[in-house]
C-alpha cells in the first residue's frame, strides 16, 4: 500500500519554501507514495512545474474579502471539515500560519500530522498573528505530531523561545533539484555582461536588505571600485528601490531584472552571489548558488553555517551594513580570496546530491508512520 500524503500550503507563489515543496514531492517515489497538494488559494508559477502524477487541489480560486477574519471565528475542526476531504496517513502544514491551524483541526487518531516551519522566530507577536492568541497558538502546535525545521538554527531559536511544544522535531534542510539548476543555468541570458557582476535572488521584501545592498554599491561606485548588481526578483519594495536607484544615478550598476522563473542562468553568469538579507530560515537561493559553484558573500542568517560550513565554503559576515561592505569590498578587489571561494563552493556543490536530500525525506515519511 501507498503511503497517502497530504500537503497543504497557502499558494504556489514564486517563493523559496513553494519551490522546495515542488521538488520535493515530484522527487518522491510514485511506487511508495500517493501525493496530493492542495492550496489556499489557486495561484502561483510554481503550479505549473508539479508532476502530472502529482493530485492537486484548492480550496478558493482567488483571495476571499474578510477570509482572514472568518478564518480566526471558526474552530481548526470546522475549517479542516470544511477544506480537507478524503482520508490520509500523513498531512503536513508546508508553511507556519494558516494552514497549520486548519490541518490542526484534523481528528482522525489514525492521521500523522506534521508541520514545517520555514521562518526564524524574530517577532513572537507576528509569529501568533494567524491565530487568536499565543494560548491558542501553543494549543495548536502541541497537537502535531513532529515539527520539521528546515535549519539547526531555526530549532534551537524556537525550542528556547517555546520548549514545550517543539521538543519533539528535527532538522530536514531544503531539497534543491541540483540537475535541473545546473541544466536552466546552460540558458543564454539576453543581459550584456559590463564587468564584475554581483547577482541576488530574491522578493523585493524589507527582510532582504536590498536596501543597505544598495546603499553599499553607491559607497563603492564613489570610490572608484567598479562592481555591477543584478537583482533578479519582483515585490512590495520595488518602487523604493527604483527610487533610489534613480536619485543616486546608479542605473548603470543596478538592474532589477524583475521576476524570472529561471534565475540561474543569471547566477551562474554573475562572478559573485550576495544575500543581503536580514533574516533568514534557510536560503534556497544560497544553495542554489552553491550548487553553481559561485563565491558566495552573505550576511549572518539561520542556516547559513550550515549551507556554507561555518564560512568555510564562502563568506559569511555579520548582520549589519558596515560589514556587509568591508566583505564584499574584499571579495570585488582581492582576486585571489574570490577565486579561493570559487574552488570551496565547487566541493561544496558536490555534497548536495538530490539523490541523497530525496533519501533523507522517504525515510522520514516511513519512520512516522511505524
Amino acid at each position: 500500500m501507498k503511503i497517502k500524503i497530504l500537503f497543504l500550503i497557502p499558494s504556489l507563489d514564486n517563493g523559496g519554501a513553494e519551490k522546495c515543496l515542488v521538488n520535493m514531492v515530484n522527487n518522491l517515489n510514485p511506487e511508495k507514495y500517493d501525493i496530493t497538494v492542495m492550496t489556499l488559494y489557486d495561484r502561483g508559477e510554481n503550479r505549473k512545474y508539479l508532476n502530472k502524477r502529482i493530485s492537486y487541489s484548492y480550496v478558493f480560486k482567488k483571495y476571499p474579502k474578510g477570509f482572514i477574519h472568518l478564518y480566526k471565528l471558526l474552530s481548526p475542526k470546522i475549517l479542516y471539515k470544511k477544506f480537507v476531504k478524503g482520508k490520509f496517513d500523513i498531512i503536513v502544514s508546508y508553511l507556519e500560519g494558516p494552514t497549520t491551524r486548519i490541518v490542526s483541526g484534523c481528528c482522525d487518531k489514525h492521521t500523522k500530522l506534521i508541520n514545517w516551519i520555514h521562518c526564524d522566530i524574530k517577532n513572537e507577536k507576528q509569529f501568533c498573528k494567524p491565530y487568536r492568541n499565543k494560548k491558542e497558538m501553543l494549543k495548536i502546535y502541541s497537537k502535531y505530531y513532529q515539527t520539521i525545521f528546515v535549519s539547526k538554527a531555526t530549532q534551537e531559536n524556537f525550542i528556547n523561545k517555546f520548549p514545550s511544544i517543539f521538543n519533539n522535531s528535527k532538522v530536514i534542510h531544503n531539497i534543491v533539484d541540483t540537475d535541473e539548476i545546473i541544466r536552466l543555468s546552460n540558458e543564454k541570458i539576453k543581459m550584456k555582461k559590463k564587468g564584475l557582476t554581483l547577482v541576488s535572488v530574491g522578493r523585493l521584501a524589507k527582510v532582504k536588505g536590498f536596501d543597505r545592498l544598495f546603499k553599499i554599491i553607491n559607497k563603492l561606485i564613489h570610490e572608484r571600485i567598479e562592481c555591477f548588481l543584478w537583482i533578479i526578483g519582483n515585490g512590495s519594495e520595488e518602487k523604493k528601490l527604483k527610487k533610489y536607484i534613480d536619485e543616486n544615478k546608479l542605473n548603470n550598476y543596478i538592474s532589477l531584472l524583475g521576476y524570472d522563473e529561471n534565475p540561474y542562468k543569471y547566477v551562474k553568469n554573475a562572478d559573485i552571489y550576495v544575500c543581503s538579507s536580514y533574516s533568514e530560515a534557510y536560503s534556497t537561493s544560497v544553495t542554489e548558488a552553491v550548487v553553481l559553484g559561485k563565491p558566495i558573500i552573505t550576511t549572518l542568517c539561520s542556516g547559513m553555517n550550515e549551507i556554507l560550513d561555518d564560512g568555510k565554503s564562502g563568506l559569511i559576515v555579520e548582520n549589519n551594513e558596515n560589514a556587509l561592505y568591508d566583505g564584499l569590498k574584499k571579495i570585488i578587489i582581492d582576486d585571489n580570496f574570490r577565486r579561493g571561494l570559487i574552488e570551496l563552493s565547487k566541493i561544496k556543490s558536490e555534497d548536495l546530491s538530490l539523490l541523497n536530500q530525496v533519501k533523507c525525506i522517504e525515510d522520514f515519511f516511513e519512520n512516522v508512520i511505524k
